[in-house]
């Protein structure tokens, strides 16, 4: 198969679940951070975007290192700003996740784009 500039964030996700299937914190976060430098390649119009999604990694890697042992389920972030009802805030870590996901179904979209093109399917 075509390997195209996502395939190595592509490749990270392979990690971002337990054995039992519960997201990883930790693993999906690192796998954000690894699309950063690949939002680069597409030039000064996706600075905006690079400079949103890095700030939902951060809102995200905040929570996370303040507890790691309680955080490491990204479930339970999502779980307890929806008890406390503060899940619906633009600056929550449910919200940021949202985004994130957004991003990525996004991402494999293209991807699977680029390797059509590539490969004349």
């Amino acid at each position: 198969m075509a390997e195209t500039v996502f395939a190595p964030c592509l490749e990270g996700m392979k990690h971002v679940r337990s054995d039992s299937g519960v997201m990883l914190a930790k693993p999906f976060l690192d796998v954000c951070k690894q699309i950063l430098p690949v939002l680069d390649k597409f030039g000064a119009a996706m600075a905006i975007v690079k400079s949103d999604i890095g700030g939902n990694i951060t809102r995200l890697e905040n929570k996370y290192s303040s507890d790691p042992t309680k955080y490491e389920h990204l479930y339970t972030m999502v779980q307890e700003e929806v008890e406390k009802k503060t899940a619906k805030g633009s600056s929550s870590c449910t919200n940021g996740l949202l985004w994130l996901t957004r991003l990525w179904t996004s991402l494999l979209n293209c991807s699977v784009i680029c390797l059509t093109i590539q490969t004349g399917l």
